[in-house]
């Protein structure tokens, strides 16, 4: 058995080694700068980087899964789950396609739960592994910036590598922004290279990439140039249309899926699936079975004469496309409940509350997994963005079921409550404790009258 040493947020994995070897392990690797402070032993292996020697021996333990399971990672701020899920169900309509990300894994026919959105190395190459097994050809793969900072998916051969966009988020792990950016490169940048790149160009940090990666990566936009090119849109609260305009081929799309952001997460899973050589009409056609994805502009059924969304949007990018598309779209009041989680990056909180004031006829601030934060506190945050004497439609409820049941109370003929921050999360933080909390089970009962 090899005990490999890993440096973590909070703890030191070097700080065990002596305890693994008590419990018999045969050898420790550990980093190349701890080698003067651990005692010399024909046991010890030093390397500048054991997380990225994880992934390469958890790789080989499992017979190198990534060689023969291709790999589709999408990466960004916003849109990754999405795009990864249209890729899955587009590519499994010509080929067999697992799936590993934020709401859930699915490994052959088992649907498991998601811890991180990128797993670490030994549960990712299992999982690969498990998908060979199961004749799964290709991976759609969520790939976070944690995971690309953390060396998680070091070593492995991705077949295509997309990019979403890049947004204000997790700046409470990455310090800058300039760092997150890195983070995000490194899918691209890192050896081995992807087969291929696909880049929404339309993005600051996309257009960047673009001129940073030799040869040039293809490319999904709205504006004139793009390789994969989308024309007469037209976004609506229930679907999306458009022409999209490709080397040889401009044919109409459709999509069950709410709102201008998703014509984007389309763009990248159509542009992959026909670099990998579909044919691009039967692509276009599987999009109309698309069944949506859990948490992400989940209509929550009821019989009342207005709508109720969930939503996972958590950055202020994505309450601005979120937000604003809806205000287009919309005919009636927008009622917006939403919060932020604590222990995370602050910075975006004042800037979050001042959009949703923005867009909203009635904003209701409320908790959001507080964590080990004072929610109030939180409170205060989003409201230092929302500008003085406009208090008197924003209301801080900190019960969330509370607050949720206070919006649907509110919501009349034609309007459309958007329920935000947790999408499909079945859980809330509160401190050291976690409990079971579902936006969309609490809406249904609330509407149901069970409250």
């Amino acid at each position: 058995m090899l005990f490999v040493a890993v440096r973590g947020e909070g703890r030191d994995g070097h700080h065990f080694i002596p305890e693994a070897l008590e419990r018999g392990a045969s050898a420790c690797l550990a980093d190349e700068t701890m080698r003067r402070e651990l005692a010399p032993s024909p046991a010890m292996i030093f390397t500048p980087n054991t997380r990225a020697i994880a992934g390469l021996l958890a790789s080989r333990a499992f017979q190198n899964p990534s060689r023969e399971v291709a790999l589709l990672g999408v990466t960004g701020t916003n849109g990754k789950t999405t795009t990864s899920f249209l890729i899955h169900h587009i590519f499994n309509q010509f080929s067999g396609c697992g799936l590993i990300g934020t709401v859930y894994h699915q490994v052959g026919r088992e649907r498991l739960p998601s811890g991180n959105t990128t797993p670490g190395p030994m549960e990712l190459h299992r999982m690969l592994f498990e998908m060979k097994q199961a004749g799964q050809k290709y991976c759609s793969l969520e790939v976070s910036s944690h995971a690309l900072a953390q060396d998680r998916v070091a070593g492995i051969g991705f077949r295509s590598a997309v990019f979403t966009n890049l947004t204000q988020d997790h700046l409470d792990y990455h310090r800058t922004f300039e760092n997150y950016f890195e983070a995000k490169k490194k899918l691209f940048t890192q050896e081995p290279r992807p087969l291929r790149a696909l880049v929404n160009i339309d993005d600051a940090y996309g257009k960047r990439l673009h001129g940073l990666l030799d040869p040039k990566p293809l490319t999904f936009g709205l504006e004139e140039g793009a390789d994969f090119r989308a024309l007469e849109v037209e976004a609506r609260l229930d679907r999306v249309s458009f022409l999209v305009r490709g080397r040889g081929f401009e044919i109409p799309v459709r999509a069950d899926l709410a709102c201008l952001h998703n014509v984007y997460n389309i763009l990248g899973a159509f542009a992959c699936a026909v670099a990998e050589g579909w044919d691009p009409e039967a692509v276009a056609r599987s999009l109309e079975s698309f069944p949506g994805v859990p948490g992400r502009m989940e209509k929550v059924p009821h019989g009342r004469d207005f709508l109720v969304f969930v939503d996972y949007a958590h950055t202020p990018d994505a309450f601005e496309n979120v937000l604003g598309s809806v205000k287009r779209l919309s005919r009636g009041k927008i009622l917006t409940v939403f919060g932020c989680g604590g222990d995370r990056d602050a910075a975006k909180r004042p800037l979050m509350g001042g959009l949703a004031e923005r867009f909203s006829d009635r904003v209701i601030l409320t908790s959001d997994n507080p964590r080990g934060e004072d929610p109030a506190k939180i409170l205060d945050d989003i409201e230092a963005g929302i500008p003085a004497g406009r208090n008197g439609k924003v209301s801080r409820v900190p019960d969330r079921e509370e607050a949720i049941a206070r919006a649907v109370a509110e919501a009349g003929s034609g309007d459309v409550v958007l329920i935000l921050g947790k999408g499909h999360e079945d859980y809330h933080i509160l401190g050291p404790r976690k409990i079971h909390f579902d936006d969309r089970e609490c809406a249904r009962k609330i509407l149901a009258g069970g409250r």
